[in-house]
């Protein structure tokens, strides 16, 4: 009988080895940048996609360990990181300090999260900057992507495990097990099945933000070399259709009301600035209301309609990333004292 449960326990770990030798390279090794504590974002010219709701988390822990301290903060998706902290910094009091709190395919519930994050610190927000696009109105959070998932520091409702789960699912992708092991013999494959991102990223630790660096060199010295008329072609197309469609149905209008809830209280001067992207929806004027009702009228910034929404020549790329030049003006005109724009096409509810 004890032989028959030493072969069962030595069967047992046989079969089991492999899988615990996987987990061991995976903890080990690390190749989401997810487990062990980091000193800096990576900023290789190579790299695998990251959750950047959890990289901008980890840079707020990090600089706060390192002393320093904030009283302004960027929320927002990927297109608000080209509205840089300089380009905020002459709208606010001398000495604030800024902080960019992004995340990819950021949703109101995210930067209701966040919000609720700080607060639970106890850092004091004095000024917020909110970048909404109108999608973002639509948009729920997607915790089924290792990109996109929601951290468990920020969000009560996701457990470390929850989270760690996503990336570890991940993976079990052969392609990323191979690169990890010997990145560059499989690089080539990863970059030709679109895994690996070669964007040339500036990260500035202390305020979190993250520019095009190689990017934005190349159009302020030659912007004939960047918009190529192959790059202007797949940034026109496909032309999308002006879906013109009410985006705050009662589920978002309690989300927006809990939102000006958070920014109302405790004094902070707050603006919500709603950008243009290339060829996409404005924004409804019932939305706009709704906006306006729930988090004032002087505090939200119908961006939308700016010509800048028609000009291929103002965005990165086709997902209608707008270059930072393009955004100064964008945030400079929005938080004038009057911007308006004619409305074009039917509005409302």
């Amino acid at each position: 009988m004890k032989r028959d449960l030493k072969h069962f326990i030595l069967r047992t770990l046989v079969a089991t080895l492999p899988i615990i030798a996987f987990i061991g390279m995976y903890a080990a090794l690390d190749p989401f940048k997810v487990i062990h504590r980091y000193d800096e974002m990576g900023c290789d010219s190579v790299s695998l996609g990251g959750n950047r709701g959890f990289e901008s988390v980890k840079s707020l822990e990090r600089n706060l360990a390192q002393g320093r301290h904030y009283d302004s903060f960027i929320f927002g998706s990927s297109m608000s990181q080209a509205y840089k902290a300089e380009y905020w910094q002459p709208h606010l009091p001398a000495g604030a300090s800024i902080f960019h709190f992004d995340a990819s395919e950021e949703t109101i519930d995210g930067i209701i999260d966040k919000i609720e994050y700080l607060n639970h610190r106890g850092i004091k927000i004095t000024n917020a900057l909110i970048i909404i696009e109108e999608e973002m109105l639509h948009r729920l959070p997607n915790d089924q992507s290792f990109l996109f998932a929601r951290p468990s520091e920020t969000s009560s409702d996701v457990s470390w495990l929850q989270f760690q789960m996503q990336f570890f699912n991940t993976y079990k992708n052969i392609d990323f097990v191979c690169y990890s092991i010997a990145p560059r013999l499989w690089q080539e494959t990863m970059l030709k099945k679109d895994l690996l991102s070669t964007d040339k990223i500036l990260h500035v630790d202390s305020i979190n933000e993250v520019t095009h660096a190689s990017a934005d060199s190349l159009i302020a010295v030659n912007p004939e070399a960047f918009f190529t008329e192959k790059r202007l072609k797949h940034n026109s197309i496909p032309m999308l259709p002006r879906n013109q469609q009410v985006a705050i149905d009662s589920n978002v209008e309690t989300k927006v009301a809990r939102l000006a809830q958070l920014l109302k209280a405790g004094g902070k001067h707050y603006e919500v600035i709603v950008i243009p992207r290339l060829n996409r929806n404005y924004l409804m004027q019932w939305d706009l209301t709704i906006l306006q009702e729930y988090l004032g009228i002087e505090h939200v910034h119908d961006m939308t309609r700016h010509p800048l929404s028609n000009n291929p020549l103002a965005y990165y790329d086709q997902p209608a990333h707008m270059i930072c030049t393009r955004c100064k003006e964008i945030l400079d005109e929005a938080l004038a004292p009057t911007v308006i724009f004619p409305q074009n096409g039917s509005n409302g509810k």
